[in-house]
């Protein structure tokens, strides 16, 4: 396994083209809250510089070559207990902490008013061409549905899987359970259904108005994972 701390988002995208794992949390009442404006310097995470992004390579996380691209032998070959362990690993790097679970609660921060038992999280998968697609590991999704649910005690029926323009339920809705430990603890939505749909936001500078997920922008949600595909 190589990591290191990348000094550029050029670097970073560079380097995650032959990435096995990518990861990106945001806080999203400094991302949206008006009027407050973006300055430079202005920290996401005030514990961790905007700059750090870190990169895991380990081929041993895939024990074999997919004989397909269906979700089944998408995932079939993956060694989940390794893809676990380097998340872990990624974490402790990105967090500057010495152990897993300093460093994730480091991460995923809640507002002070609210418990974990009552965050809401959202997780943004790529649900492009349906259950044929290139998508999102189910151990890369339910690692970080671990972390919320048995670290931090978010409610496995507080978190979200969507996309928002596909439709994740094609992809993963025989992989979730709020029950069984064994799948990703989380519900998934049908495109942004569940998250409210889509509303219309007028951006700075923009020619027309966008169209985004309506409970990234109302605030409902408090922590938003993305996991992307390269």
């Amino acid at each position: 396994m190589q990591a290191k701390q990348l000094s550029n988002r050029r670097d970073f995208l560079k380097t995650a083209a032959v990435s096995a794992v990518g990861i990106t949390a945001a806080k999203f009442d400094k991302l949206f809250a008006a009027p407050t404006a973006w300055t430079n310097g202005m920290q996401i995470n005030p514990n961790i510089d905007n700059k750090r992004v870190i990169c895991c390579y380990d081929t041993k996380m895939l024990t074999a070559t997919p004989k397909s691209g269906s979700m089944t032998d998408q995932n079939s070959p993956v060694d989940a207990n390794r893809v676990a362990s380097k998340l872990d690993e990624m974490a402790m790097k990105l967090a500057q902490k010495t152990t897993a679970a300093e460093a994730w609660s480091t991460i995923f921060q809640k507002p002070a008013a609210k418990t974990w038992a009552s965050i809401k999280a959202a997780i943004k998968v790529n649900a492009i061409i349906a259950s044929n697609g290139n998508h999102p590991r189910i151990a890369v999704v339910k690692k970080i549905c671990d972390v919320l649910v048995d670290q931090l005690g978010v409610q496995p029926s507080n978190i979200t899987l969507y996309d928002a323009t596909d439709d994740a339920s094609a992809c993963y809705t025989s992989f979730v359970s709020l029950t069984d430990k064994t799948k990703i603890r989380a519900n998934v939505s049908v495109k942004a259904q569940s998250l409210g749909g889509m509303t219309p936001v007028t951006l700075t500078k923009a020619s027309k108005p966008t169209s985004c997920v309506a409970d990234l922008v109302n605030g409902a949600i408090d922590i938003l994972v993305d996991i992307a595909v390269c």
